[in-house]
């Protein structure tokens, strides 16, 4: 018996604390080079501009997410984020691939994700605001990208 509760909190809590941990190294990993051409190719305008333009496109996705989840709809959250992002990006004239485009919004999803303060982060209030409680959504579900 106790092996079996052992087992279901492993299931329950150790594995979303690892798959958490993995995609924070992942993140930590492949966004340096990004960030790091970003700095080194664009001007500090440039730079203030794309992110607000990921700032803006995370939340709006993630709005989006929550109204699907309440009307009961599938909504593919990272794809319109890409094309929302891109379009957004291309307007202004600064062409960033897709690759480079993810990395930034999952960086930038996972920095409004990592304090889960009341408060301190925007979405976590978000899916509040709309009445859904943040027991109800797993971590990995919110971290959509």
């Amino acid at each position: 018996m106790e092996l079996n509760a052992f087992l279901d909190a492993m299931v329950k809590w150790g594995i979303p604390l690892v798959i958490t941990a993995i995609a924070g190294v992942l993140v930590t990993k492949f966004y340096p080079p990004i960030k790091a051409w970003v700095e080194a190719n664009v001007d500090a305008k440039q730079r203030v501009i794309i992110n607000a333009i990921i700032a803006q496109v995370v939340e709006t996705a993630e709005a989006s997410r929550l109204k699907a989840k309440l009307e009961g709809l599938v909504f593919d959250t990272l794809k319109f984020a890409l094309d929302f992002a891109d379009t957004k990006l291309q307007a202004v004239g600064i062409d960033i691939d897709q690759d480079g485009i993810a990395l930034l919004i999952r960086n930038e999803l996972y920095s409004q994700l990592k304090w889960d303060v009341p408060g301190a982060q925007r979405l976590g209030v978000a899916s509040r605001d709309v009445g859904l409680e943040t027991q109800d959504e797993s971590f990995q579900e919110r971290l959509w990208a």
